[in-house]
């Protein structure tokens, strides 16, 4: 992740901002949420990609053989 790449080399009142406990804890927060908004678009990407993928446009699991 490119927020924690960049406080683990950033320095601020003489130590790097991986090492303040807050920071830490906001980074692993957005880690988390970024985390699951990525799970959640490819889940609704596959659910679209399989709905769109029937000629009668039902829902139904995604499955990598054809019928």
């Amino acid at each position: 992740m490119l927020a924690t790449h960049h406080a683990r080399y950033r320095k601020a009142f003489g130590s790097t901002l991986i090492e303040a406990p807050l920071m830490r804890n906001a980074l692993v927060d957005l880690a988390v949420e970024s985390e699951a908004a990525v799970a959640s678009g490819w889940r609704w990407y596959c659910r679209v990609r399989c709905w769109c993928g029937t000629p009668n446009r039902q829902w139904r699991t995604h499955s990598p053989i054809r019928d």
